[in-house]
Order: structure tokens, then sequence, then C-alpha cells
């Protein structure tokens, strides 16, 4: 399923990140590796998560590897997902506001910076 949206920056430097420790790993080793393909690794690294994890996800910071450049904060971008991963994104959509007191709805893009940045700290081991 495509999926058309708004990036932040901090996403755009996750899924980058991410996707250069995935073509790192054998498994991946001479695949050509989508942005889409990046957040459905995330998501399928992040699903287990109980809910109490996303609080702590939210909670905690992450310092991008690359400085994030302020001249374009937004990138729009167009993403091919599984069925599973957009019904994976929709259920946290649910989840995630439960976390923040201030906001009654989240977005996809939200969603998604969320899940890489979770990815992200899964593999470096500060969470979960």
């Amino acid at each position: 399923m495509r999926l058309s949206v708004r990036l932040a920056k901090e996403t755009i430097d996750g899924i980058s990140e991410l996707k250069q420790n995935l073509e790192n790993e054998s498994t991946y080793s001479g695949l050509r590796i989508t942005n889409g393909f990046v957040v459905g690794i995330a998501y399928e690294e992040t699903k287990d998560f109980a809910n109490d994890t996303w609080g702590e996800v939210i909670r905690t910071k992450r310092i991008p590897k690359n400085n994030v450049d302020k001249k374009s904060l937004e990138i729009k971008t167009n993403l091919v997902l599984s069925q599973d991963v957009v019904d994976g994104i929709n259920e946290l959509k649910k989840i995630l506001p439960n976390y923040l007191p201030e906001v009654s709805y989240v977005t996809t893009s939200y969603v998604i910076r969320v899940m890489v940045r979770a990815a992200l700290l899964k593999r470096e081991r500060k969470i979960g």
C-alpha cells in the first residue's frame, strides 16, 4: 500500500541511520533497501512492545547521529508499506495519545517517527 506522508527531518535521519545499520547486516547485503522497507523493519522490531514501553520511547530523547539541517524540516515522501504495517500504525495512533496528555490524536508521521526512534533505541539496547 502506498502511503503519502510528510516526515520530519528527525524521522528521515532516523530512517537513514536504520538503513545504514541494515545494509551492514549480512541478511540484507546486496538488496536495495527503500524507506518503506526500513519503516516495515522498524514496525516488526517494535510491534511486540508493551503499551507502557511506548511511553518510555516518547520520553526518551535521542540525538540523531547526523546534525539536523534546519533548512528542510519536513519532507513529503511516498512509502510503500504492507497492510500489516499500516494496521500497526493505525493501532499505535490509538495507543500513543495515552502518553501525550496534551493531545487527543497523533498523526501517521508522528507514529512513524516514534517507531523508527524505538527501533534505533532497541538496537542501541537503551530500551525494551
